[in-house]
């Protein structure tokens, strides 16, 4: 007999959820109180999100014609996975029903661990979308930001996507199609083209007065970095009472606070250096040979967002490369083998590296 989960109260959940690095005993109270000052945006468990009335998403099809598309079919488990998210979202008005001329199917994806992960193909809507040219941030760029830094906090958003508005003429265009019906999104939903950009715009714009000053934001990640302690805590406040205005709202469990070394953006950043992720190096070590043009697409791209950390990393990928030339039949080779391998060791035995000093000479 399954055992009743006991219902935590707020305060608990608040203590079950908060996150803080190795720091002093006044410290951790100092960084706690300003925290719990902020305690309406912290989203947990049963914090229904607001909308932030900075920006709604739109989608520019031109004078394009409506795709409305069929529903995939669904087995019964399927079936059962479509209609408890249905009935969820429809509760906390994420979506509601729709009588448009749009629609996409959606698709279960079955995730590595074996769970089950709701979505919407909106491949057909997105190729008629006039793209959003908006750039995200390029992430040796937002690295180097932490040069001189030596207290770190992340922040990450509740459903961030959905804590934006569509634009009312173009919830439309969300309808998804399945045996329930058809529904729209009310908020921005996951996996259409320019919501990225969208997102992205809207931070720059909320955090522009202190953009690489003390915090640097890659879509709905946050992170805020100081020289002190006490600019630290300073740092933080501003943060969040900037949140706050714009009624955006952070997920408390997701956040970690008052850090000397800390994961982001598939990194380590901190006092010790610049490192990969022991959790994306685990991935790479555990890599099984490719046997078609599309793995050794994928192996090239996990291990070449670490190329800084590999010496000569074009050099010793080329044989792989090779194989990615177009009309080249794929032929596994002890060369093939040798540069694989070699990634991989070079890799897993990664140098910490030390942010850049622009006050010295550089080697190149």
């Amino acid at each position: 007999m399954e055992k009743e989960k006991i219902k935590l109260t707020k305060d608990e959940e608040f203590e079950q959820n908060f996150k803080i690095g190795k720091v002093e005993e006044e410290q951790e109270n100092e960084i706690r109180r300003l925290i719990e000052k902020y305690k309406e945006i912290c989203a947990i468990s049963s914090t229904k999100l607001g909308k932030t009335n900075v920006v709604k998403h739109k989608i520019n099809t031109g004078d394009h014609e409506p795709i409305a598309q069929k529903q995939f079919r669904a087995d019964k488990k399927r079936r059962t996975i479509i209609k408890e998210e249905v009935d969820k979202m429809l509760k906390d008005g994420i979506i509601k029903k729709s009588e448009g001329p749009w629609s996409s199917p959606v698709v279960i994806v079955t995730k590595k661990d074996g769970s089950a992960r709701f979505c919407i193909d909106y491949r057909k809507i997105n190729n008629i979308t006039i793209t959003d040219a908006h750039p995200l941030p390029r992430i040796d760029d937002v690295l180097e930001q932490f040069r001189e830094a030596k207290w770190f906090s992340s922040i990450d958003l509740a459903s961030g996507y959905w804590q934006i508005e569509m634009n009312e003429k173009d919830r439309e265009k969300t309808a998804f199609t399945c045996h329930l019906g058809l529904f729209e999104f009310n908020v921005m939903p996951f996996g259409l083209k320019n919501a990225p950009p969208t997102f992205q715009r809207m931070m720059n714009e909320i955090l522009k007065d202190w953009l690489d000053e003390f915090v640097v934001v890659y879509i709905d990640d946050i992170m805020i970095y100081s020289k002190t302690f006490e600019e630290h805590l300073e740092h933080i406040e501003k943060i969040l009472k900037k949140l706050k205005e714009v009624n955006l709202m952070l997920k408390l469990s997701k956040c970690k606070w008052g850090e000397r070394n800390i994961e982001f953006l598939g990194h380590v950043v901190g006092n010790d250096g610049l490192k990969p992720d022991p959790r994306k190096i685990d991935k790479i070590k555990n890599l099984p040979i490719p046997t078609t043009q599309k793995g050794v697409r994928s192996v090239l791209g996990l291990c070449g967002y670490y190329r800084k950390f590999v010496r000569g990393f074009s050099k010793i990928a080329k044989p792989l490369n090779e194989l990615l030339k177009k009309g080249k039949q794929f032929e596994w080779t002890e060369s093939q083998q040798k540069a694989f391998e070699e990634l991989k060791e070079k890799l897993i035995q990664y140098p910490i590296l030390s942010y850049p000093d622009y006050e010295k000479e550089f080697i190149l």
